[in-house]
């Protein structure tokens, strides 16, 4: 889902005034560490649309980001979002699927450049 979908007059809010058939909603996230803005976020668009969301990419940063400022989040923040987000998520019946969103560079990445798995790469793996 491109753009911000919580907005009134986003892509999405015009596409489903015309009540087209849609089996759930997909949604990218990359709104930094705020685990609260997230759920506030997410919630809003099961309440509008009272559909499954499927989270297809979510994290701190998009790629271009990381690549700019790869240690705009600590390690730190970026392990507390996703604890407390999966956290959530795997509480949230609404929610059938999520999926990391790997930056490619700095703290919000899964995996150094040679494949090894990052500290993010470990706390995703093992968030529940």
């Amino acid at each position: 889902m491109a753009g911000n979908p919580v907005k009134e007059n986003s892509w999405l809010f015009i596409f489903m005034k015309n009540k087209p058939k849609v089996d759930f909603i997909t949604i990218h996230w990359y709104k930094g560490c705020d685990a609260t803005k997230f759920i506030t976020d997410i919630k809003k668009i099961i309440a509008t649309y009272n559909l499954p969301v499927w989270i297809t990419e979510f994290a701190p940063q998009t790629v271009s980001e990381s690549k700019e400022n790869p240690t705009k989040y600590s390690q730190t923040q970026v392990a507390n979002f996703i604890s407390q987000t999966i956290e959530w998520m795997e509480q949230e019946p609404m929610i059938e699927r999520y999926a990391w969103h790997d930056s490619k560079f700095g703290t919000s990445a899964l995996f150094t450049e040679e494949g090894v798995i990052t500290q993010t790469g470990m706390f995703f793996r093992d968030a529940k």
